[in-house]
């Protein structure tokens, strides 16, 4: 076929890109300036991701913490190197606009499975979520929506790798690969739908999204997990 999904989504995410990045940058400039001027290092902060086919790339975030190396891959709400503004940076996502431009570069979607890093990532993939990279990465899945406050959950943690993969990572590749298999133009504008929700009313968009969730698979405690109601 002529006009694939892949095909046909990459022009819309490309269009979609090109249209946005001059809006975006009326937020995206004044906090980048602000990031600069508190301590004098580059505002912009690239990591090392896997993507599509598992091709690595740099993807951009506004820098939210202070210059300098962790042990750690994943990062708690409550790590000591957040600056101030970077508090506020993560709680509203403004550190994620700059991806848009990933987007314009084709390393990612504005859908799609968050891409893990190297190292203590991609690497420690089993065999099955090996498929999550014939995708590419977006900016956005049923994943990062249920795992918005993925550093709280981290908080006051000594070992955010190991608590990451023991908390977060089973359910998170569950629904990185559900993605994966049910990929469609509907379920994208579906969860773009809930994102834009979550930002008024995180419960309700949970509910809907765990609803989601049952009616794609019929797995009760996956939608279940997917709520959050049986978190911990």
């Amino acid at each position: 076929m002529l006009f694939t999904y892949n095909t046909i989504k990459r022009f819309f995410d490309l269009s979609f890109a090109i249209i946005l990045s001059p809006l975006l940058l009326i937020p995206l400039v004044p906090c980048l300036l602000i990031v600069y001027l508190f301590d004098f290092n580059n505002p912009i902060y690239t990591s090392r991701r896997g993507g599509l086919r598992n091709i690595p790339f740099r993807m951009f975030k506004v820098r939210s913490m202070s210059c300098g190396i962790s042990a750690f891959s994943s990062t708690s709400s409550s790590d000591p190197r957040i600056t101030p503004i970077g508090k506020f940076i993560r709680k509203y996502k403004f550190d994620e606009i700059p991806q848009v431009f990933n987007i314009i570069l084709g390393q990612m979607s504005f859908v799609g499975p968050r891409p893990n890093v190297y190292p203590n990532g991609i690497e420690l993939y089993t065999q099955k979520q090996l498929s999550i990279l014939n995708r590419r990465p977006g900016i956005v899945d049923l994943s990062s929506i249920v795992f918005a406050d993925e550093g709280d959950i981290l908080n006051n943690s000594t070992d955010p790798d190991l608590d990451y993969n023991n908390k977060i990572w089973p359910l998170k590749s569950s629904l990185s690969l559900l993605y994966v298999k049910e990929q469609s133009f509907l379920l994208d504008v579906a969860i773009l739908f809930l994102l834009i929700l979550s930002f008024w009313d995180r419960k309700l968009t949970l509910r809907l999204l765990s609803s989601l969730v049952f009616f794609l698979t019929g797995d009760y405690n996956l939608a279940l997990l997917s709520s959050r109601n049986s978190y911990s």
